[in-house]
Formats: C-alpha cells, sequence, structure tokens
C-alpha cells in the first residue's frame, strides 16, 4: 500500500520523455566532468569528491529542472557562496567538529533563506568546509576564490551553453521565448500569493508556471468533461480563453441560421451582436453559469442542470 502510493505521488516524472531524459544526464555528465577537473587542481584526489558531491546536486537541478527557482543563477551562485562563507565560519570558531556541522548548514540555510538564495546543494557545502579535511580547511576563505568561484562559473556556464542547444530549455529562465502566460479570468496572482502564504512553505514552482498549469488544467477539463454544447436563447457560453481576449457571451435570439448575442465580459461588452449559428457555435467552448461573483462552467454532472436556468446579464 504504501509502495503504491508512494509511486502515484511521483506519478509525474514519467510524464517526461526518454530524449528528455538522456539530455539531463549527458549535461549532469558534461558539467560534473569540468568541475572535476578544476577541483583536483586545488584539491588532492581524497578531498576532491567533498566538492564535487554538493556540485553534482545543483547538476541535477540545473540539467534536470533549468526553469525552477531552486536552479536560477543566483540561487546557485549566492547558495554556494555564502554556504561555504558560513561553513569556513563555523570550522574556524567553533572548536566541536559535531557542533560546527550542525551549525554550518542550518547557518546557511538561514542566510539562504533571508538573501532568497535557497539552493540545497548550498547545505552540503557549508558541511564539507567543516568535515572535507586538512586540506580545504587550510584553505580558509582563500576557498571561496579558488576552486569553489571557477567552478560555479563554469558550471552555469556549461548549464547555459548545454541548454541552449535545445529550444524547449532555456537558461536563465528569462531567456525562455514563449510568451508568458496570461491570468485566468478566475485567477489573479494576487491569489497566487495568498495561496503560496497560506501554505507557509518553499515552492520551486513559479507564479508564472502555476498560472500556467492552471490554465491548461481549466482549459483540459473544458475540452473533455464539459457537455456536448446546444445553444439556447438566454444561456451563457464562452470561448475558453484567457486574459484579455476571454469572452462571455448571451443568446439573446436564435433562428435556424442565425444567433443574436450580447456580450456580458470582454470585448465589445453590453452590445448586441448577429452571428451565424455556425460561428457561433465554433467560437463556444463551453457553457457558463453565474454563480455569485463567479463564472463556472456547465458540465454533464451538474446539478444545475435539473431544473431551468433563470441568469440575467450583470
Amino acid at each position: 500500500m504504501f509502495i503504491t502510493s508512494l509511486k502515484s505521488r511521483f506519478s509525474f516524472l514519467d510524464l517526461t520523455g526518454h530524449p528528455e531524459k538522456f539530455i539531463s544526464a549527458l549535461g549532469s555528465f558534461l558539467g560534473i566532468l569540468t568541475v572535476a577537473g578544476i577541483s583536483s587542481l586545488f584539491l588532492n584526489l581524497q578531498e576532491t569528491p567533498w566538492i564535487v558531491a554538493s556540485m553534482g546536486a545543483s547538476a541535477v537541478l540545473l540539467f534536470v529542472m533549468p526553469h525552477g527557482h531552486l536552479s536560477q543563477p543566483w540561487p546557485v551562485f549566492g547558495g554556494h557562496l555564502l554556504s561555504a562563507s558560513v561553513g569556513i565560519t563555523c570550522a574556524i570558531f567553533i572548536p566541536n567538529p559535531l557542533l560546527a556541522a550542525a551549525c554550518s548548514v542550518a547557518g546557511a540555510v538561514l542566510v539562504m533563506y533571508y538573501l532568497h538564495c535557497i539552493h540545497p546543494p548550498g547545505g552540503a557545502t557549508a558541511l564539507s568546509m567543516v568535515v572535507g579535511g586538512p586540506d580545504i580547511q587550510a584553505l580558509g576563505y582563500q576557498y571561496l576564490l579558488t576552486p569553489l568561484l571557477p567552478n560555479l562559473l563554469l558550471l552555469l556556464s556549461m548549464a547555459f551553453l548545454f541548454n541552449y542547444l535545445f529550444p524547449w530549455r532555456r537558461y536563465p529562465i528569462q531567456l525562455k521565448l514563449s510568451p508568458s502566460p496570461t491570468v485566468s479570468p478566475s485567477l489573479a496572482s494576487t491569489d497566487i500569493h495568498y495561496a503560496l502564504q497560506k501554505i507557509g512553505v518553499f515552492i520551486d514552482v513559479s507564479e508564472e508556471d502555476l498560472l500556467k498549469i492552471y490554465s491548461l488544467a481549466l482549459d483540459h477539463h473544458a475540452h473533455h468533461q464539459s457537455m456536448p454544447l446546444s445553444i439556447n436563447v438566454g444561456h451563457y457560453y464562452s470561448n475558453g480563453q484567457y486574459g484579455e481576449i476571454w469572452s462571455v457571451r448571451q443568446v439573446i435570439q436564435l433562428s435556424a441560421q442565425q444567433v443574436h448575442y450580447k456580450t456580458v465580459v470582454g470585448k465589445g461588452r453590453r452590445q448586441v451582436t448577429v452571428c451565424s449559428l455556425e460561428e457561433f457555435t465554433q467560437w463556444a467552448r463551453y457553457q457558463l453559469v453565474r454563480d455569485e461573483n463567479s463564472w463556472r462552467i456547465i458540465t454533464a454532472h451538474d446539478p444545475s442542470l435539473c431544473s431551468p436556468t433563470s441568469l440575467t446579464v450583470p
């Protein structure tokens, strides 16, 4: 039961195609190969793995989730450098190794939170400053310049160049060429802020992606859950679009060839227009009903269909 539940929670990973999986693996290989080579120039082979370990975690984020918040340049750059500074400080001023190790990770978390550069591998970088060995500790704060800074610059450069080879991948996310999704008529950016605040934990999804997911899910619901359209006088219909092009029309008069409708929401609001029945049917994506201050899509299982609908135009 537990295994089945666990698999269902991570079933979204199956939505990623095989080419994408191999692309992520290849990018990680190239990134870590470069980092390991640079680190070996400054550290002995026994202590290099401590550095490569934290960079390996960063490589997973950069090449598997290049559009995630945790993967962006400032979280990667600031997360590692600031966490390393905290770790070095703890190694110098806290004699007890166990206490120094715990304080290094806790301090790194606080610093990353308040400076808006949460990057989980930063915790490993902070820890490696305490338990990584004498060569790492002997470098002290010089470690920030060599080898950490070159490693970060190379890994970020590799992420930029490698992801740029594939049109659907852009790093950093600001280089995405696709237009930002428009806000759903029933959901605004302030609603996203409120929801995230109520959840109270960090979620590695941008507001843009949340709105896009919501819009795509609503569109899918409209396609697969809405009832077959039948155009009726007095009923409301929508084109199923989002943002400024969203529109709601109420059918005023209907004949075998023409539809007289009044635009309730959208461009041309309150205007009465005439079009052919075929044109209106192609435009209408689903039927709506007004619930207090919001619109609701009518589905085949909608209880409101059990009684006649009486609606007034706002």
